[in-house]
């Protein structure tokens, strides 16, 4: 049998990032016997002509597409990403209108039944994690509610056959010759390696724990270092980006890999997101030397009240102390994650956050990067109760929108500190035009 499994267009042309989640499965797939081949349309000067170029030449029984995002998630630039899947679904669907056609991804899992219903030449939906699913199903196509975490169709109804087992995280080693990796190389974040999946923290936005599972499943550190060894060697990669949640949580796990760069003397840089309080000097000091080139920190929040708020389990002295190393650590590349107007911000935040931006600046120059946002409200998260008590959305609201103007509805802002929001987003605004003048100039 033939598979076909297609990374989604975003809609416009990106940095591209690796799909590693269709890499893993090819792998698990072509174990099993089948024939898989594999698109990214991202990388692609003309996608969808190669969309159709791909299934003619392929001519798959099986199409599988990944959905990775949703939107930008991002207020200043409200773009929609889900709606190239319903274009390649129907463009598919015209060209072979016999194929059995698969949804999946981490954006499809949010909204699974939603996209279903929208997109009526989806076949079937897998929820959550298709590695082991994905080779069952296929034994099961006459049978499809034998298969848990699977949105199927029947008598012209959705039916979905339950939450799956979320079990340990299997060492899947992924397919690096599914896609050419010649594309991505030029970027160094874009290559990513898993050394855990899953999160037990509480922050109030995030939907990682209900795409992942609330227990942190381990890989081996030697796994971890094995299969970066390897995708180095083999196809020349140089530089990863650690997609866990977050890399030193827990901390042993993290200075073990470090230990185990060190150890087999694997000449990579790496990129990955720590959790302030859980840092310290002894695995700053193993992951400067094995190869971190960028410590990337998500407070969110700078005050006790708004991290609080937020969920976070840090403190300001925590966020102070990540800053103070950096400063210590001349090789210590930083970037803070912060969201504009979140929940429990008040005068003092605004005032606290514009301070800390201006110091990181000031002191660390290239070295120290801010990042501002704002939360994106979506399902299964506590910020969306929180959001609907506020009246920032009401019981008719469908967070999966249809235009870029319905998503900037969908965003929390404090209403305590919405001046700060609007005078951010003026400057962030004022700063693309003078940037879009110059450039024409």
């Amino acid at each position: 049998m033939k598979i076909l499994l297609i990374q989604v267009f975003l809609g416009r042309h990106e940095p591209p990032i690796y799909p590693i989640g269709l890499a893993k499965l090819a792998s698990c797939l072509k174990k099993n016997g089948y024939e898989v081949y594999g698109l990214d349309m991202n990388i692609s000067h003309n996608p969808i002509q190669d969309l159709e170029n791909t299934i003619k030449k392929t001519e798959p029984e099986i199409i599988g597409f990944s959905l990775r995002n949703i939107d930008t998630t991002q207020y200043r630039d409200p773009f929609l990403y889900w709606k190239m899947l319903r274009e390649c679904v129907e463009k598919t669907r015209n060209l072979l209108p016999g194929v059995k056609i698969i949804a999946g991804g981490s954006g499809f899992s949010l909204f699974a039944q939603e996209l279903m219903e929208r997109i009526c030449g989806i076949d079937y939906g897998f929820f959550l994690e298709a590695e082991t699913g994905f080779a069952q199903f296929l034994n099961n196509l006459s049978s499809p509610e034998m298969v848990s975490g699977l949105f199927y169709r029947k008598n012209g109804r959705i039916t979905f056959t339950g939450n799956p087992e979320i079990k340990g995280f299997e060492n899947h080693e992924p397919d690096m010759t599914l896609f050419p990796l010649e594309p991505y190389l030029k970027f160094p974040a874009s290559i990513g390696i898993e050394s855990k999946r899953g999160c037990e923290k509480s922050c109030v936005y995030c939907t990682y724990p209900s795409l992942s599972g609330f227990r942190l499943r381990l890989r081996k550190p030697s796994e971890v270092v094995a299969e970066m060894q390897k995708m180095h060697q083999q196809f020349h990669v140089n530089t990863f980006h650690f997609v866990d949640t977050l890399f030193n949580n827990p901390v042993d796990h993290a200075k073990e890999i470090c230990n185990e760069i060190l150890k087999q003397n694997l000449n990579v840089k790496w990129i990955a997101w720590y959790n302030e309080r859980l840092l310290d000097q002894e695995l700053v000091s193993l992951a400067l030397k094995s190869g971190c080139i960028e410590f990337a920190f998500s407070p969110d929040g700078i005050t006790h009240k708004s991290l609080a708020a937020l969920g976070k389990d840090l403190k300001p002295s925590d966020i102070e102390k990540t800053y103070k190393w950096a400063i210590q650590y001349p090789d210590m590349n930083v970037s803070f994650n912060f969201f504009i107007s979140p929940p429990g911000d008040t005068f003092k935040g605004v005032i606290n956050l514009f301070f800390f931006a201006a110091k990181v600046k000031l002191r660390l120059g290239h070295r120290g990067r801010i990042f501002l946002g704002n939360i994106r409200i979506e399902p299964d998260t506590p910020i969306l109760a929180k959001a609907a008590r506020k009246g920032m959305l009401d019981n008719l609201t469908n967070l999966l929108p249809e235009t870029s103007e319905e998503l900037k509805k969908m965003f929390y802002i404090e209403p305590r500190t919405f001046y700060a929001h609007a005078i951010f987003n003026f400057i962030f605004k004022l700063k693309s035009i003078l940037k879009k003048e110059q450039y024409q100039g």
